[in-house]
């Protein structure tokens, strides 16, 4: 097996005391890497499709002209 890695956002943030890094940065994510446990699993997790999560906009549809175009002499027809 290769590495793997999975994302977490930890609440509080305690490691930053840890890693002695400045009180003005702020982490959003970390991404711990390591090799699995020989005995890991990983969740049968599917992915919804998209119809299931979004909704669709149909354009309107066409419409004539509230007015004919306007025709100048050297238009063509």
């Amino acid at each position: 097996m290769g590495l793997v890695t999975l994302t977490h956002t930890p609440s509080p943030m305690r490691f930053l005391s840890i890693l002695n890094r400045p009180t003005n940065e702020r982490p959003f994510v970390l991404f711990p890497v390591g090799y699995p446990a020989e005995d890991a699993t990983v969740s049968d997790i599917r992915r919804k499709p998209l119809a299931a999560i979004s909704a669709g906009h149909e354009p309107p549809p066409a419409r004539e002209p509230e007015w004919p175009p306007i025709r100048t002499p050297d238009s063509s027809q």
